[in-house]
């Protein structure tokens, strides 16, 4: 059914994208309990990948070809670009309104700051 599938790619980009991205600001870094030992792992993501790939495939002939390499690139500079963005975000969030990083998180920053990407 068109309609579960599009519930279930949904629900799969929300508890695996939105939430734990989310948690690391307040007010969601604030709460316990089931939020903060949520945690994405590779079977979530392999497993909603693979349904998203079944929807895209059901739905190609409606589409040109490239629409669909549109949406590759786009998909993958999201994802290598949101894994660096977002932590530096984070960082950069937490020097605005505290004024200095946190002891826990030094490692985080230090390893951003290190890094080459060419």
């Amino acid at each position: 059914d068109r309609l579960l599938l599009r519930y279930a790619l949904g629900v799969w980009f929300v508890l695996g994208s939105v939430v734990p991205a989310a948690r690391n600001f307040p007010p969601l870094s604030l709460i316990g309990g089931i939020p903060a030992q949520y945690a994405i792992n590779l079977t979530w993501g392999a497993v909603g990948y693979g349904v998203l790939g079944y929807a895209l495939r059901r739905e190609a002939g409606k589409y040109r070809p490239r629409t669909f390499a549109l949406l590759y690139l786009a998909g993958f500079f999201l994802t290598f670009g949101a894994t660096w963005a977002l932590p530096v975000a984070s960082l950069m969030l937490e020097k605005y309104l505290n004024g200095e990083i946190c002891e826990e998180r030094k490692p985080m920053e230090d390893r951003m700051l290190e890094t080459k990407f060419f």
